[in-house]
């Protein structure tokens, strides 16, 4: 079984999440998340952040990690570390594999084509991470958000964010 790891972004403001809409399988003409693998040699939080301005134009102040999603498509095993992120800015466009991107309120997203199996547990994880940090994600610099350094990509440094090499080593059939 061949493994892929992957990162996705789940950012829900006033009842709407960051979504993309995707242009090419799996998936596609499907409502997703920012998301997508990572490059050799990167870390999760510096892929999370690229996905994020190639999918949709925005950039971001700070990442956190708020769990990681495990399944198998086909022969692929895959692991995604969702995020969530802080400091939003920039112009909200839709990038190459993106056929369209907006904020969408989850009751929209399921009257039509939505990948399920990945939004729904991201909110999940949002919700408890929300519910262990406060009712509101503190701003760029507290104990919650790690700043993003596009030069060093030195933010690996936390264990959570070790996971990625755990899963990778990990036997499979198992979680680290």
């Amino acid at each position: 079984m061949t493994r892929a790891a992957c990162v996705a972004l789940m950012f829900e403001t006033s009842g709407s999440i960051l979504c993309v809409k995707r242009a090419n399988p799996p998936e596609q003409h499907s409502w997703s998340l920012p998301a997508g693998h990572i490059e050799p040699g990167e870390t999760p939080q510096a892929a999370v952040v690229r996905e994020l301005a190639e999918e949709t134009g925005l950039v971001c102040r700070g990442v956190a990690h708020i769990g990681t999603h495990e399944y198998v498509l086909g022969e692929y095993r895959r692991a995604v570390f969702v995020f969530t992120a802080s400091g939003l800015t920039g112009e909200l466009i839709a990038g190459d594999d993106a056929e369209d991107v907006g904020f969408l309120r989850i009751e929209d997203l399921r009257r039509g084509r939505y990948m399920k199996g990945l939004i729904e547990p991201a909110r999940r994880m949002l919700f408890r991470y929300r519910s262990t940090v406060g009712a509101a994600i503190g701003p760029v610099g507290t104990p919650a958000f790690r700043l993003f350094d596009p030069v060093s990509f030195d933010m690996c440094t936390a264990p959570r964010c070790r996971a990625v090499q755990l899963w990778r080593s990990s036997p499979p059939g198992t979680t680290p």
